[in-house]
């Protein structure tokens, strides 16, 4: 988040964390920074003059959920379904600014995610902001006796 706090200041983006697990996961550090860059990117690409991007995690008994959520533009259920068809490779939709994204990195985000075992989950709505949730099963540590 530290290296966003001048984007998001010089658009008058607020930045919020929320993440206090204490739960253990599996994943490959270098794939996830590169899936956690792709989606601040696009947080903050879509998210107008004013808003908020947050970063946040929680944990259940079985899975820790990283999500990252904006206030801006958000997706259409067409947008949508085109994210997850990997046959269509159209416009994704357009920036705060007017520029047309493909959304190349947020399939790229999910193919990481799954290659890690974890769930890539969207949700989102026209003008409602976007909710990103990565999903990944808790490991469990064998007990020493």
């Amino acid at each position: 988040m530290y290296d966003y706090t001048g984007v998001a200041r010089s658009r008058s983006i607020a930045l919020q964390e929320d993440y206090t697990v204490a739960g253990l996961i599996c994943i490959d550090a270098q794939l996830m920074k590169i899936v956690l860059r792709n989606l601040l990117d696009n947080a903050l690409k879509f998210t107008p003059r004013g808003g908020l991007v947050k970063l946040s995690a929680k944990e259940t008994a079985v899975q820790v959920v990283v999500e990252i959520t904006d206030t801006g533009m958000g997706m259409s259920t067409t947008q949508l379904g085109q994210l997850r068809d990997e046959a269509q490779l159209t416009s994704a939709g357009q920036d705060a600014e007017g520029h047309t994204s493909t959304g190349l990195g947020l399939r790229l985000s999910m193919r990481l995610v799954h290659r890690q075992g974890g769930n890539f989950q969207v949700n989102s709505e026209p003008h409602q902001g976007t909710r990103i949730s990565l999903i990944f099963p808790k490991e469990h540590l064998p007990h020493h006796e």
